[in-house]
């Protein structure tokens, strides 16, 4: 009889058509391309928070708006970036570990998310990097 696993959907590299928000560690706020465009695909957005209801919020602004934080594009993939560690450590909110939020659209091109509402992501491991001691005796260049 097989073995079989289940798929799980979150290591899927499919773009969600709804606006996704991840809340990354140390502070990073992800967008995918769907929130990027709800938010009118700003070049700087301020950031909002109501602690009552836990909520962070996202606004367009200008690029030379006082309070702005620029929004960066994820080199060739489809996300954008938003440096937000002040933030996230002035308000004391949690960035242990990363998690993932479906965007609530709370008007006037603001978008966010409640932060109790976020799935854990899991991490992905990655292969060690190589080092000078995984060269092989001749291997170097100058060797002979």
């Amino acid at each position: 009889m097989p073995n079989f696993v289940e798929f799980d959907r979150q290591d899927s590299h499919s773009v969600p058509d709804e606006p996704m928000f991840t809340l990354q560690r140390r502070g990073l706020i992800s967008l995918n391309l769907a929130a990027f465009k709800a938010l009118g695909e700003p070049a700087a957005v301020a950031l909002l928070y109501d602690p009552d209801e836990g909520a962070i919020a996202l606004r367009k602004v200008s690029r030379t708006y006082q309070n702005g934080y620029p929004v960066r594009k994820q080199g060739q993939s489809r996300s954008y970036l938003v440096a937000a560690t002040g933030f996230t450590s002035y308000h004391k909110i949690d960035t242990d570990v990363s998690r993932r939020y479906v965007g609530r659209d709370y008007g006037d091109q603001t978008w966010g998310f409640v932060i109790a509402e976020g799935v854990v992501l899991k991490t992905r491991p990655r292969p060690p990097k190589a080092s000078v001691h995984d060269l092989r005796p001749g291997s170097r260049q100058g060797n002979g």
